[in-house]
């Protein structure tokens, strides 16, 4: 870990004087816990340099919205040959940006009723450095804790309005002509689904220059390397991780209120 954590501050020095950015990286999006480590081990099979850079519309230690020029200044300085992660709202000019860069960029979408469920452990449980874990960790009960997450925090010193919104500002994506998308239900849903959605991104690299090899063997390495296991967000095996999970009625509210019935 202190290797990596040396690799990407060396990185970062080197990209205040590289002049050659973007046109050959590759920009993995997704929504907070989405699935992203599952979608890096895939990732990690393409021959790009992983400095363990991540971009955020809202980095978690402190929880504010970074302005579009912010955003569109970090994606700049994106490395040729890189990948680079990120949880970034949908918006126009970053759209543009990434247009314009030359970058090749993937977006994972997950069921959001299932992020909402995993969102709700995590911060009740998992990570101490996010700045809703406090605020989680404060409620007096389990229902206390999923009213905190439908509903958001009324506080505007952090971003964290209701979920509905929270999800609905990375929807663009999925309409966006930019991206690639990949489904987490699709890679987790059985061994032939897992395998057809790997040889769509497969293919979707392949036609940017990505792959050093055939789209098969990327599929083979790729499907060998997934282990949830490896995840430090990991919860499967956590014997607190059945609290987190909704009642029927908590999940109809959690419906209505993306509109889904």
């Amino acid at each position: 870990m202190v290797r990596r954590h040396g690799r990407r501050r060396a990185q970062d020095v080197r990209r205040r004087f590289v002049r050659s950015h973007s046109g050959d990286a590759l920009l993995v999006n997704s929504l907070p816990k989405s699935g992203t480590h599952l979608l890096q081990q895939i990732i990690a099979v393409a021959p790009l340099s992983d400095f363990g850079g991540f971009i955020a519309s809202t980095p978690p230690l402190r929880l504010r919205e970074q302005s579009t020029a912010a955003l569109r200044r970090r994606l700049h300085r994106v490395l040729s040959g890189e990948v680079t992660y990120s949880h970034l709202f949908h918006d126009d000019e970053l759209e543009e940006a990434v247009r314009t860069s030359g970058m090749t960029m993937v977006h994972l979408h997950r069921d959001p009723v299932a992020v909402f469920e995993s969102e709700l452990f995590y911060l009740s449980e998992m990570n101490p450095y996010h700045r809703m874990y406090r605020e989680f960790r404060s409620c007096a009960t389990a229902e206390d804790r999923f009213e905190l997450c439908l509903q958001g925090l009324d506080d505007s010193t952090v971003y964290y309005p209701r979920f509905s919104e929270r999800i609905a500002r990375y929807d663009g994506w999925l309409r966006s002509d930019v991206c690639h998308v990949v489904s987490f239900e699709e890679l987790t849903a059985s061994d032939a689904a897992r395998i057809d959605a790997i040889t769509a991104l497969g293919h979707h690299l392949e036609r940017r220059n990505m792959l050093a090899g055939a789209v098969d063997d990327f599929v083979e390495a790729a499907v060998s390397r997934i282990d949830p296991r490896a995840s430090h967000t990991f919860s499967g095996g956590h014997t607190g991780r059945a609290s987190a999970r909704l009642t029927d009625e908590q999940r109809e509210r959690v419906e209505a209120e993306l509109g889904h019935c």
